[in-house]
C-alpha cells in the first residue's frame, strides 16, 4: 500500500524539475523530534504517533527523512492542546487550524504543492504565510486519498511558510521544486508571483509575464 503512495508523489514531482518530495505516509515515533509531548492516539482502531501541545506554549516539529521542514503550531496562552498531529499510515493529521508548514533552502520561484484535504466537515483553508505568494485555497473533506487535491503556492524568498487557517487538514505530501516552463535563473525574488484563471502570472518591474516568460497585455 504505502508503494502506491511513494508513486502519487513521484507523479506529482513530474509537474516540477529537480523537486524535493515530502512523504507524510507512515511516519513513525522514532522519526518525530518535538518540544512538544510524543505520545499515541487511537485511528480507526489502530494506535498511531501522535504530538500534544503542552500548557499553550509554541511547539515544533521536524521528521527524520523530511529535511528542511518545520511544522509549527500555537494555541492560545494557558491551553493545551492534544494530539493535534496524528501520523496515520496514509497521511499526517492536523486536528486544529494555526499548523503552519515552514520550508527551509527553497529557491525563489519555486513551486510549493500539497497534496491535502479537509480532515472534517469544516473546509481547510491555506495561505501563503511568508516567503510566497498565490491565494488562498480551500480543500473539502475527501475520504480517498488518491482523491485528495493539490494547493500551490510560488516562493519568493529562500524561507517559506504555509499556513492552515480553519477546520484541520490531512496531508499526504508535500513537493518543492521549479515550475516546468520557467527559468529560475531569471525570477527576482522582488517580482511578485500568482496564479489568475488557472495560470502563473509573473509581475516584475511593473510589467506582467506568463510562465513563459511572455509579456501579457
Amino acid at each position: 500500500m504505502k508503494k502506491f503512495f511513494l508513486f502519487a508523489a513521484a507523479a506529482l514531482a513530474a509537474l516540477t524539475v529537480n523537486a524535493k518530495v515530502y512523504n507524510f505516509a507512515g511516519i513513525t515515533a522514532n522519526q518525530i523530534t518535538t518540544d512538544g509531548t510524543i505520545g499515541t492516539y487511537s485511528m480507526d482502531g489502530v494506535d498511531v504517533p501522535s504530538v500534544s501541545q503542552p500548557d499553550g506554549v509554541d511547539i515544533n516539529v521536524t521528521l527524520a527523512g523530511l529535511d528542511g521542514l518545520v511544522i509549527n503550531y500555537t494555541q492560545s496562552a494557558g491551553k493545551s492542546k492534544e494530539n493535534i498531529l496524528k501520523f496515520a499510515e496514509k497521511y499526517m493529521q492536523a486536528d486544529g487550524k494555526n499548523v503552519i508548514l515552514t520550508f527551509s533552502g527553497v529557491t525563489p520561484g519555486d513551486q510549493i504543492s500539497l497534496v491535502v484535504a479537509a480532515k472534517g466537515s469544516t473546509d481547510a483553508n491555506f495561505t501563503a504565510l511568508n516567503g510566497a505568494t498565490g491565494s488562498d485555497q480551500t480543500a473539502t473533506k475527501i475520504e480517498k486519498v488518491e482523491d485528495y487535491i493539490t494547493v500551490s503556492f510560488i516562493a519568493i524568498s529562500d524561507l517559506v511558510q504555509i499556513k492552515e487557517t480553519a477546520g484541520g487538514f490531512r496531508i499526504v505530501s508535500a513537493t518543492v521544486g521549479a515550475v516546468q516552463g520557467i527559468d529560475n535563473t531569471n525570477v527576482d525574488a522582488k517580482a511578485v508571483k500568482f496564479f489568475e484563471n488557472g495560470q502563473l502570472v509573473i509581475i516584475k518591474n511593473g510589467v506582467k509575464y506568463n510562465a513563459l516568460g511572455t509579456v501579457i497585455e
